[in-house]
């Protein structure tokens, strides 16, 4: 995170991206919360019913849940908001002049990095029918970070919304429901 934070803080503050980096207004932070509270719920339910896979990372066995709840509840909305629907989409239209390909691209490199929390340990399973299933879910859980980055980005572009806080808040909603209900399912 810290990397992706020192990258954000070049992106942000380069003449050459900062047009099309996304910040936060004061203005429409209400109606941001809002619609990302109202999208983080509908957003699980779709994706419990379509039988996607989203959970929790995989983190090292030495992590408490407290620091994990700090690290998903905490830092993963804010760091990854600013990094991916930040710095990665400014990059990218600057490059592109195109939003939808910038849109599809920050999804496309957000699904890739939360593959890697899911995807560890892949060789260690006992049988090909244990990988595949581990790789089935894998594959759901590419496609639901794929759909919230896409779908989160698409809104955030919006003249009405084009606020971080509306991705950053959509993300910490997603995470928090997912928190909870695995804890009350484990």
């Amino acid at each position: 995170y810290i990397g992706m934070l020192i990258v954000s803080a070049f992106i942000y503050s380069s003449k050459e991206f900062k047009d099309n980096a996304i910040g936060i207004k004061k203005e429409n932070i209400g109606r941001s919360i809002f619609w990302a509270t109202g999208l983080a719920v509908g957003f699980y339910i779709i994706a419990k019913a379509t039988g996607l896979s989203i959970g929790l990372p995989n983190l090292p066995g030495s992590i408490g849940d407290s620091v994990r709840n700090i690290i998903v509840l905490g830092f993963a909305p804010v760091v990854e908001t600013i990094f991916f629907q930040g710095a990665l989409y400014a990059v990218l239209l600057t490059l592109t002049s195109n939003k939808l390909l910038s849109v599809l691209g920050q999804a496309f490199g957000f699904s890739i990095a939360h593959v890697s929390a899911y995807v560890t340990q892949f060789y260690k399973y006992p049988d090909f029918t244990s990988g595949l299933s581990a790789f089935q879910a894998n594959l759901g859980s590419f496609i639901a970070a794929f759909l919230f980055a896409f779908v989160g980005m698409y809104i955030l572009i919006q003249p009405k919304i084009r606020n971080q806080v509306f991705m950053g808040t959509f993300h910490f909603w997603l995470n928090l429901i997912i928190t909870v209900l695995l804890t009350i399912i484990i």
